[in-house]
């Protein structure tokens, strides 16, 4: 069992995969327990369980292949209640940040293209495409067509959920590479988690609405594990730890790392961080537009030396007024 001192955290050791440790959360069983509840039928839900965490395994495991294979390493895997979390950390570029999460979505749309021949044969049970609902099967008498149909089923749900941009799914990964590439990548992570937070509370009415239990659960803990790295971030001046102990930010569910060889002592918290830069960029552009209203104030005043007032347009005098109003006020402080 792992010592880390939260409970959310303990879980079991399956081994080492592909040089990557594979754990088990003590509270994974909440899965099944939540599938038989729903399905009604204690088998049905023991055999989603199963395929639903060979499905997650399957998914997880390409997280780390893509992050190894565009530069970066991969450590660990957690199966936990909400699927898996796979401990990455892409290279610092954008393609490995946005491959190594986009290459969990592709495992399941491999999976949905490599059965469909499957499900079509089978006729193409009702529910099959249903965001709400498992496919109609009993996985009774054609135990590998319905297996397969459940397959399909999964992999379909599992795609179109991380696909979502909603923070810490593949998606919401997905959406920080690209956001961090065009600003500031904690700004970037504020706005995924305010996002995932709404898209958590609609889930889970969504869910409430059409009687989907797993999508409740699933709203509730995307809300959950939002607001908590959300306050986390704030409250604490270091954020070092994250949801369930692992630290996002060294992993393909944060897309932040720290600069190797960095100082180990205390530094400003994100927020502050963020202030300050904010406060920078604030200062570098109000010099940059007083640098440049100073350049056209000369200029206009060298028009007006060569030509005189007659020659300035309405736009450049109302320009003029106003940038020696401005020049007044300074002086007057």
């Amino acid at each position: 069992m792992d010592g880390h001192p939260s409970p959310f955290h303990a879980s079991i050791s399956l081994g080492t995969w592909f040089g990557t440790r594979v754990r088990i959360s003590l509270w994974f069983p909440i899965v099944a327990l939540i599938l038989c509840v729903n399905l009604k039928d204690l088998r049905l839900g023991l055999i989603v369980t199963l395929l639903l965490f060979a499905i997650v395994i399957i998914h997880e495991f390409f997280h780390v292949f893509a992050a190894r294979w565009t530069g970066g390493s991969a450590d660990e895997i957690l199966m936990w209640p909400a699927g898996g979390l796979a401990r990455t950390r892409p290279a610092d570029t954008f393609r490995s940040e946005f491959l190594t999460a986009a290459a969990g979505p592709f495992s399941n749309l491999l999976f949905c293209l490599a059965l469909t021949p499957a499900v079509s044969a089978a006729g193409w049970p009702p529910g099959v495409f249903h965001p709400f609902e498992l496919a109609a099967v009993s996985v009774e008498e054609t135990v590998v067509s319905d297996l397969a149909v459940l397959a399909f089923d999964l992999n379909w749900l599992l795609l179109l959920v991380n696909l979502l941009p909603v923070y810490p799914l593949d998606g919401g990964q997905m959406l920080l590479a690209v956001l961090a590439r065009r600003g500031d990548r904690e700004t970037a992570r504020f706005t995924a988690l305010r996002i995932g937070m709404a898209v958590g509370i609609v889930g889970a009415v969504l869910g409430l609405v059409f009687d989907a239990v797993w999508l409740v659960f699933l709203g509730f803990l995307v809300f959950s594990m939002d607001m908590y790295e959300f306050f986390m971030v704030q409250l604490s001046d270091q954020y070092d730890d994250s949801f369930l102990g692992y630290d996002f930010s060294q992993g393909y569910t944060s897309l932040e790392r720290t600069e190797e060889g960095g100082a180990s002592g205390h530094r400003p918290g994100p927020i502050r961080r963020w202030k300050e830069r904010r406060e920078e960029k604030r200062r570098l552009r109000a010099e940059q537009e007083r640098v440049e209203t100073e350049q056209r104030v000369d200029a206009l005043l060298d028009k007006v030396h060569r030509e005189g007032m007659g020659s300035l347009s309405d736009e450049e005098r109302r320009f003029l007024e106003k940038a020696s109003g401005r020049y007044r006020s300074q002086d007057r402080q």
